[in-house]
């Protein structure tokens, strides 16, 4: 099993993109999108939630 595998079983990854998926439910963006349209304005919880995730994500990935 590679390192990588493992983060699919990690409680804060899942726990910070299931967070992501009910923040931003009613956020309408293409999948893909690396930035969020400027025409949205974030809550406190959106905002929090979506630097936590980018961080982490660039982490994993660097």
């Amino acid at each position: 099993m590679s390192n990588f595998s493992k983060l699919d079983e990690n409680d804060f990854l899942i726990s910070v993109f299931k967070d992501g998926e009910v923040a931003f439910s009613d956020i309408k963006v293409e999948r893909l999108a690396i930035e969020i349209p400027e025409d949205v304005e974030l809550t406190e919880f959106q905002y929090y939630i979506q630097k936590v995730g980018f961080y982490l994500v660039n982490t994993i990935s660097w």
